[in-house]
């Protein structure tokens, strides 16, 4: 048996949040793979959340606005940029599938 490794550009994880008014759901974002190297890179880094979110996630599938409308995955980035629950979960969220290292993750993060 052998194990065939290709390359990948981005990789989904789902999310789970519990939001500031007590709304709980999930929902899928894709992730900029990074390699060990970018990982260390980036930790050393010491980054905030949104900054972390530049760098890692291409976008987000199923959140929608106050109206239920899905929102597209560019928007649902703008969003979890300024939202500070789904920000700090998609930080979680990536570092956690990445290499289950959330303490090590941003300046704002409830992890630290």
């Amino acid at each position: 048996m052998s194990l065939k490794v290709k390359p990948v550009n981005t990789y989904k994880a789902r999310i789970e949040v519990t939001l500031a008014d007590g709304e709980q759901g999930d929902f899928s974002a894709e992730f900029n793979y990074l390699t060990r190297t970018q990982l260390d890179e980036l930790l050393a880094e010491n980054l905030r959340d949104a900054e972390v979110i530049d760098r890692v996630l291409a976008g987000a599938i199923g959140i929608s606005d106050e109206d239920g409308n899905a929102l597209s995955p560019e928007a649902a980035k703008l969003l979890v940029k300024e939202n500070i629950a789904l920000s700090q979960a998609v930080v979680r969220g990536f570092f956690v599938s990445i290499g289950g290292a959330p303490a090590k993750n941003s300046k704002t993060s409830p992890q630290r």
